[in-house]
């Protein structure tokens, strides 16, 4: 049996998903537009719907006219525990051509490979790592989910990016901005201090997004710069914790589009990395095997995920 902690993150995914890209606003009276390329229509009481499941009549989940929190309810109430084990696991979308194909760097997707995860796996949360111009960034992430369509429940994707707009590239924490606007590295902004400056920069950056298909940012980082010799210091907002929740908080707000919580207009920012990612012995990195411990104790890192959450209405951390 699924924990209730996991059914809800996948009831969050699915809310994300159903409200922001399948439909309008959840108590919009008025016929919103309905983008599709391959599900039939269900016209019930002279409005028309998207007919998911294929299945000819007009499911709960499929009605933009309810909550996007009773839509997800019904819909996992259909899902297969391996429909559910999918939905939580993000992956990235395979890549073709150049020597970083298979880390998800190359000249485009690898449709045969998308395929067998999206409607194989049902894997529904994928990175991308592609650069280029992003109008081919935006036709490749369209066809992904033309694949995501053609599935059981047609849920659409939910793609994200590591940062993509700055100066400096580090392959494996960020990507080459190529076209997307170049704005100072995160240090710049605490160098700089002023939160709105920085909303108006994630503002940007979500509006970039969004019209290439890119729905959540991993980014902001809250980690402390700690260790000089870290190498994705430059990636966080400096060594002063206030400085450093201030700039969170307005990053935050531009990349979900106000201080309300998720919205059709909103990209989902994932705040990381919890707790004491960067503070090593041995300044590597935790996630790898020779990351050694924590150098400080975590009660001096003073940024915490509850102040985001009241202030901001965080909607993911890692």
């Amino acid at each position: 049996m699924m924990s209730a902690m996991r059914l809800r993150s996948v009831a969050g995914i699915l809310m994300l998903s159903l409200s922001a890209l399948l439909c309008g606003q959840a108590n919009d009276v008025h016929q919103p537009t309905l983008g599709r390329r391959s599900v039939p229509l269900l016209t019930v009481d002279g409005l028309q719907f998207k007919d998911l499941n294929r299945n000819g009549k007009l499911d709960p989940f499929e009605d933009w006219r309810l909550s996007p929190e009773k839509r997800a309810d019904d819909l996992l109430g259909k899902l297969s525990p391996a429909d559910m084990a999918g939905l939580m696991v993000h992956g990235t979308l395979p890549a073709v051509g150049g020597a970083e194909a298979s880390i998800g760097r190359g000249s485009g997707y690898d449709a045969e490979k998308a395929k067998e995860f999206i409607a194989g796996k049902r894997i529904n949360t994928f990175i991308t790592r592609l650069g280029g111009e992003p109008e081919n960034l935006a036709e490749a992430n369209n066809r992904m989910q033309e694949l995501a369509e053609s599935t059981g429940f047609a849920i659409p994707l939910t793609i994200s990016t590591d940062p993509r707009n700055n100066f400096l590239y580090v392959p494996g924490a960020s990507v080459e901005a190529g076209s997307f606007s170049k704005w100072p590295e995160p240090t710049g902004f605490a160098a700089i201090n002023d939160p709105e400056l920085t909303r108006r920069y994630a503002d940007t950056v979500r509006r970039e997004y969004m019209a290439v298909g890119i729905r959540e940012a991993l980014s902001p980082q809250a980690d402390l710069a700690t260790e000089p010799r870290w190498a994705r210091l430059n990636g966080t907002f400096g060594e002063d914790a206030d400085v450093a929740r201030t700039q969170v908080e307005a990053y935050v707000e531009g990349m979900q589009n106000g201080r309300n919580g998720l919205s059709p207009d909103s990209v989902v920012a994932v705040v990381k990395h919890w707790v004491g990612y960067g503070a090593r012995r041995t300044a590597g990195t935790a996630i790898t095997t020779t990351a050694g411990f924590p150098r400080s104790p975590t009660s001096s890192l003073r940024i915490t995920s509850t102040h985001f959450s009241v202030r901001s209405r965080l909607t993911s951390l890692p």
